[in-house]
């Protein structure tokens, strides 16, 4: 069996990561792209963290798992893990996580080690240190699961000085890009490719200002709101249990993510390289999940499948080129699933369909991905039929999963945890 290291990059969206029109270098994903298999349509499950990291560690969308928002969710004890299941096989197993993860809501079932640091300082520079430790640790022969999670994108962005100019990018999000490839070759130079898979990943996208004018607004609230300043400058922050601060950030700025279903949110990178089934080289433009995730790394482990999963393995389309249509169902909640902060979507390689069931500001929308890859155009009143098949399919993908039970209720202290690395983390 072979080791496998899970870098989880934050906030990365595909178009950036390696868009056919981007124009900043990242040599340490062109690396990964050369020695894997890109995934170029990879849609994650929702768009905040917690939700889309329970996703992929369990294979279950997020209706299935309980977990939908970034407080107030537990994952089911009967929902297994990822890391569960490759101990089970013998793996050892270790986690180094940051931001809203905190180990209560379930995701740590199966790590040995379940690291959490802040995201500041940046933690790039540690997270190297650690993969250097856990990876030289010759004295246990078991192979060895790793995951990652790197913030270094998430606002406020880190970027070293050497990288804030233009040649690096066009905006301070793709300097902050380029900025974190140069530490990814890092991690990359500590790997033993004869051994290890290496799973190169976000959980969703980001929205970032493409203009100088809206720039200069998200270095004031980089620098000035989310940075380390006097508490006075904080202005017009205040607790807020949904979406406030949130939603005026991006609304201020063009930036973020949350409430949102947009391309530049639900289309994130996905490469595998380092493992026999996956070329190297190969590109994969079909459309896969999240949920895809772990049944791939289980088949890939020599795990036997498992039940109710909403996911199914990649290794037949890296293998055959499946052709076979897997509609991709995501879902944004405020941040403690408030009913009426939600809206669903569902997306095929030609359409997106999106409505709520609760939230009556979200109105039902469709998108033709293919003739208007922005989505400018909400064409629901032009294809009815189509809207009927999205529909349709909509219902069969939340009708097969697992029962999801009502989470336990969290206490005040552990509330009160989440809510100081939200704070932190600038989200209210």
């Amino acid at each position: 069996m072979k080791n496998i290291l899970f870098i989880l990059a934050d906030c990365l969206r595909a178009d950036v990561a390696f868009g056919a029109t981007r124009q900043l270098p990242t040599p340490a994903i062109n690396e990964l792209r050369q020695r894997g298999t890109s995934f170029t349509q990879m849609i994650s499950s929702a768009t905040m963290t917690t939700p889309c990291v329970t996703s992929f560690f369990t294979g279950c969308y997020p209706f299935a798992t309980g977990v939908r928002a970034l407080r107030g969710d537990v994952l089911p004890p009967s929902i297994p893990t990822l890391a569960e299941v490759l101990r089970a096989r013998g793996y050892r197993t270790h986690a180094l996580v940051t931001g809203p993860l905190w180990e209560g809501i379930g995701i740590a079932r199966g790590f040995e080690q379940y690291e959490y640091r802040k995201p500041s300082p940046p933690l790039s520079g540690i997270w190297r240190e650690r993969i250097r430790q856990l990876t030289s640790d010759h004295a246990d022969p078991r192979p060895w699961f790793i995951y990652a999670h790197f913030f270094d994108l998430h606002v406020p962005r880190v970027i070293d000085r050497a990288f804030n100019r233009r040649e690096f990018g066009a905006t301070v999000y793709e300097r902050a890009v380029g900025s974190f490839d140069r530490r990814l070759a890092e991690v990359l130079g500590l790997i033993d490719w004869d051994k290890t898979v290496v799973v190169f990943h976000a959980d969703h996208g980001e929205l970032y200002p493409t203009t100088r004018w809206l720039e200069r607004r998200e270095k004031i609230w980089q620098d000035y709101v989310l940075g380390k300043r006097p508490p006075f400058m904080r202005v017009g922050i205040k607790r807020d249990p949904t979406i406030t601060a949130w939603t005026r950030l991006k609304r201020l700025t063009k930036m973020g993510h949350g409430f949102n279903l947009s391309e530049g949110m639900v289309r994130v990178p996905f490469i595998i390289a380092g493992a026999d089934e996956f070329a190297a080289g190969k590109i994969i433009s079909e459309q896969a999940r999240q949920v895809d995730i772990m049944p791939t790394l289980l088949e890939l482990a020599g795990a036997a499948p498992l039940a109710n999963l909403s996911g199914k393995s990649l290794l037949s389309l890296a293998r055959s080129g499946e052709t076979t249509t897997r509609p991709a169902y995501m879902e944004a909640h405020s941040f403690g699933r408030d009913p009426n902060f939600f809206m669903r979507g569902l997306r095929v390689p030609q359409w997106k369909f999106i409505d709520s069931p609760s939230d009556r500001r979200v109105k039902p929308q469709l998108y033709s991905l293919e003739s208007d890859p922005s989505e400018r155009e909400n064409v629901i009143r032009l294809y009815p039929e189509v809207v009927a098949e999205m529909q349709q399919l909509l219902a069969q993908e939340t009708r097969a999963r697992a029962d999801a039970r009502e989470n336990e209720a969290w206490t005040a202290e552990e509330t009160d945890i989440v809510e100081e690395r939200l704070r932190n983390l600038g989200y209210f």
